[in-house]
C-alpha cells in the first residue's frame, strides 16, 4: 500500500503467490520489503528505466519474498561483503541489509543475494537453504 500512490510505482511490480494460508512475521517482512525496494527506488534514480518486482509466494512448504530489478549488476567487492557488515556504497553504509539479514536469521529465515548480474535478486526465505547465492 505504501508505493501504491509513488510516482516509481508504476516500475514496481507487486506479484502474490497465495498457495497455503500461513502467518508470516509482518515486522520482518516490512523491514526487508522496505530496505529493499529503497535500494532498488535508489538505483533506478542514477539509472532511468529500471524495472522493479515484489513477488510473495506463501507455499505448502517455503514462504518467500523476492525483489529484484533489471539494472545494472552488483559490483564483486559488495558482493563479498553482503549481510556480513556494514557495505560501502553510493546509497549509504549498506547497514539495511546487514541488519535485515540479522533479523531474518534470528526469526528463522534467510536473506540473501540469489542473482546479482542479468537481475539482481534479492530473496527472504523462510526455513533453512540448500546452496548458496551467487
Amino acid at each position: 500500500r505504501q508505493y501504491t500512490h509513488d510516482r516509481c510505482s508504476t516500475f514496481i511490480e507487486f506479484v502474490t503467490q497465495l498457495e497455503h494460508d500461513r502467518s508470516i512475521p509482518v515486522e520482518l517482512f516490512d523491514t526487508v520489503a522496505e530496505n529493499l525496494i529503497e535500494n532498488a527506488r535508489f538505483k533506478r534514480q542514477m539509472q532511468a528505466g529500471i524495472h522493479i518486482t515484489v513477488r510473495l509466494h506463501v507455499g505448502e512448504q517455503h514462504t518467500t519474498l523476492q525483489v529484484s530489478d533489471d539494472g545494472s549488476p552488483i559490483a564483486q567487492e559488495i558482493k563479498r561483503g553482503l549481510f556480513s557488515g556494514p557495505v560501502e556504497s553510493a546509497a549509504g553504509h549498506g547497514i539495511g541489509l546487514y541488519q535485515a539479514a540479522r533479523l531474518a536469521q534470528g526469526m528463522g529465515y534467510q536473506l540473501r543475494l540469489v542473482e546479482g548480474e542479468d537481475r539482481v535478486v534479492f530473496e527472504l526465505r523462510s526455513g533453512a537453504l540448500t546452496g548458496s547465492g551467487p
